[in-house]
């Protein structure tokens, strides 16, 4: 979840990334972790700044409120479409 958060974020959608990222962190193995922290965490909350701050907060009750695997799921269906459009950027730069 982490590092689609950080590939949600790198591909301008910082909402959902604050939401998946906001997810993760409600596991322990995240939540306790400051390398999380420092290699997302941050990056992912600078970035959020930019956003309003009803959009931010949005985001992360809809974060907390997610089903771990319905995410999880999803973000399978998605993620060729994520990597590709990621692919086109890294080509185009």
């Amino acid at each position: 979840l982490v590092g689609i958060a950080l590939l949600l974020a790198e591909l301008g959608q910082i909402e959902r990334a604050v939401e998946l990222y906001t997810l993760a962190e409600s596991k322990p193995v995240v939540s306790s972790s400051q390398w999380f922290a420092d290699v997302a965490g941050k990056p992912i909350g600078a970035l959020a700044t930019a956003l309003p701050p009803a959009v931010l907060a949005s985001a992360r009750i809809r974060g907390r409120q997610a089903d771990l695997w319905q995410t999880a799921s999803s973000l399978l269906r998605e993620l060729p479409r994520l990597v590709s459009r990621q692919q086109k950027i890294i080509g185009s730069g």
